[in-house]
């Protein structure tokens, strides 16, 4: 599988990305997998993470696809 993680501001985007990859024919658990991550803030080490989604593709050519519309 090919990981692509994206950068979002909100949870809403990735139900956008989600509804996107699904009118493109692409189904949940056949064709990709994914996983949200909310914004994180460590205070041992007073850094943080962004909040994301990283989406799981069965095929490579799915992946740079996305990656090429969504990916920073």
């Amino acid at each position: 599988m090919t990981e692509v993680h994206v950068q979002i501001p909100d949870i809403s985007d990735a139900y956008h990305l989600l509804n996107e990859l699904k009118k493109h024919g692409y189904k949940m658990s056949e064709d990709f997998e994914w996983s949200y991550f909310p914004r994180n803030w460590d205070f041992f080490t007073n850094t943080g993470t962004d909040r994301g989604v990283t989406f799981a593709f069965k095929d490579s050519q799915t992946a740079s696809w996305f990656l090429l519309k969504y990916g920073k």
